[in-house]
């Protein structure tokens, strides 16, 4: 069904290579461009490209040690599913720092919904998680909480600034038309 919305944007050829008729697809629909021009857009794409990399390492740090925050539900489910939004934003990320341009109109709109859905669904995720980690450790500061707990808390803090910057910044991940199909256009 998806790649019905962009069957428009190809036309089939028919070759013969080796005596053989082989079709091939052409791309004409139209290109795009960041908006941002790219001496300004990649730096800002590899900070925050960093930062959820850094987010990814500190989603899988307080499972992997021990604490008692991983046994608690409303701790654990939105802490591990900052997970999927890391993964949008970092796919997106990718293709906006390092991606050539102009790109095709299947690429523009997979790069501007993965960033526009992951950052503030990062945010939500990681919020949720800071705030049941602080719940159980302000309900059980005194009898059960250990160094593994803290270590959860800080992780998931820093899953939420990552999100955050991704939210503040999400002008980079803005495309525009361009009548041009060169890589050097502008």
């Amino acid at each position: 069904m998806n790649r019905d919305k962009y069957s428009g944007d190809y036309r089939l050829r028919d070759n013969v290579v080796n005596g053989r008729l082989v079709q091939t697809a052409e791309y004409i629909g139209e290109y795009y461009r960041f908006r941002i021009l790219s001496e300004r857009r990649r730096p800002i794409a590899a900070r925050l490209l960093a930062f959820c990399i850094v987010g990814i390492l500190a989603c899988i740090l307080p499972v992997s040690i021990t604490n008692h925050l991983s046994a608690v539900l409303y701790a654990v489910i939105p802490h591990l599913l900052t997970a999927i939004p890391l993964w949008l934003l970092i796919a997106s990320l990718m293709r906006i720092r390092f991606g050539k341009e102009p790109i095709i109109h299947e690429h523009a709109d997979k790069t501007v919904k993965y960033f526009a859905i992951g950052a503030p669904s990062a945010v939500l995720t990681a919020g949720l998680a800071v705030l049941g980690d602080m719940v159980w450790m302000v309900s059980h500061f005194s009898d059960n909480t250990s160094g593994g707990d803290l270590i959860f808390l800080i992780c998931d803090i820093i899953i939420l600034l990552a999100g955050i910057y991704c939210l503040l910044n999400r002008g980079i991940s803005e495309v525009a038309v361009t009548r041009d199909s060169s890589s050097d256009a502008l």
